[in-house]
């Protein structure tokens, strides 16, 4: 199962946003089996939209178990970055069920599952990389 977007035109009385180079914006992503997206986001400052979630692919994440992932694309449907993540343990972000823009559009704040714990990562906009990631885990 592939992700898809489709960004354009919703009816015969709605234009186009001049930024949509294409005019229309289908964009496939994923592997051979199960990949679900659960967030998506819109950074203007960057023109990108951002999609999370998770897959359960090898040839789109890292293994055929679920593996958390965030990618970006500009509006021309180019890929701009793509990652999935992991603890300081190793252990893989699992999936990635929420993302929201940081009020400054610097960073996308994230909320995802290990295989053990619930995880919030702190992910830098413009190209993916993960500064910083928060165990939730609760303790007693």
């Amino acid at each position: 199962m592939m992700v898809q977007l489709t960004a354009g035109q919703q009816g015969p009385d709605i234009p186009f946003s001049p930024k949509c180079t294409k005019q229309n914006l289908p964009v496939t992503a994923g592997g051979s089996r199960d990949d679900i997206a659960q967030c998506i986001v819109y950074d203007p400052a960057n023109e990108l939209i951002i999609v999370g979630g998770l897959t359960q692919s090898s040839d789109f994440g890292p293994a055929n178990t679920n593996n958390g992932f965030l990618y970006a694309i500009n509006f021309e449907g180019d890929w701009v970055w793509g990652n999935h993540y992991s603890n300081s343990t190793g252990d893989s972000i699992s999936t990635i069920s929420g993302c929201q823009l940081s009020s400054d559009g610097a960073q996308i704040v994230i909320l995802g599952t290990t295989r053990e714990q619930v995880v919030m990562g702190v992910v830098n906009a413009t190209d993916g990389r993960l500064n910083n990631l928060y165990s939730l885990e609760n303790k007693e």
